[in-house]
């Protein structure tokens, strides 16, 4: 589960400087499929060079996210990344957190503009995948999850959900016939919609 870090990471004296190396370790050590936050809402794949800019997060242990300021292109250095996963026969699937200020922290700034909804979120997922099927196709990719930790990520769904539901979260307990009805009513349409886009991927939440 390398969620942002093998991008915000991808910097001298860092863990994921040396993509060759992660992966062939990741291989040596028998794993076979990546977890993969390719941060949607920022990257364009159309546009690689980009170049973006991050802060220190001032957080000691961020083992899914990155530990130092740095800059450079994500999206020239996601497609060398997806490159070398696809040519070591390695699978792998996609999610994102948005970065919202429910997010332990968002070093994009405000270039990561987080989604309102979740159809927003499928928007945006359909603007990196007819990039990614012209770059990469779809062989090996496991499936597409539009959203990481549902309901949890999206700030301003999260709020509306409470509003209607009451607390997401209060120590484990299934979720109650109400809360599944919102859940359904936004997550449903979102995946349709990106189902019809994309038959031959499979999407989740």
């Amino acid at each position: 589960m390398w969620d942002q870090a093998f991008l915000l990471r991808h910097v001298p004296g860092e863990s994921y400087e040396n993509y060759d190396r992660v992966l062939d370790e990741t291989i040596e050590r028998g794993y076979n499929t990546l977890r993969l936050d390719p941060l949607p809402q920022v990257i364009d794949l159309a546009k690689p060079e980009k170049v973006f800019r991050w802060d220190d997060p001032h957080t000691p242990y961020m083992p899914w996210g990155w530990k130092q300021a740095g800059e450079g292109p994500l999206g020239a250095w996601l497609i060398d990344f997806m490159q070398k996963v696809l040519q070591k026969g390695l699978h792998y699937t996609l999610s994102s957190w948005w970065f919202t200020d429910q997010s332990v922290s968002n070093p994009l700034g405000k270039e990561a503009v987080a989604p309102r909804t979740h159809h927003e979120g499928a928007e945006l997922w359909v603007k990196m995948l007819r990039e990614w099927k012209k770059r990469f196709g779809f062989d090996g990719l496991v499936y597409v999850d539009i959203s990481n930790e549902v309901p949890y990520f999206l700030t301003s769904f999260l709020r509306r959900y409470e509003q209607s539901t009451g607390p997401w979260y209060d120590g484990g307990q299934h979720f109650s016939p109400a809360q599944i009805e919102v859940l359904a009513g936004e997550l449903n349409p979102a995946i349709c919609d990106l189902q019809r886009e994309f038959p031959e991927v499979r999407f989740t939440a």
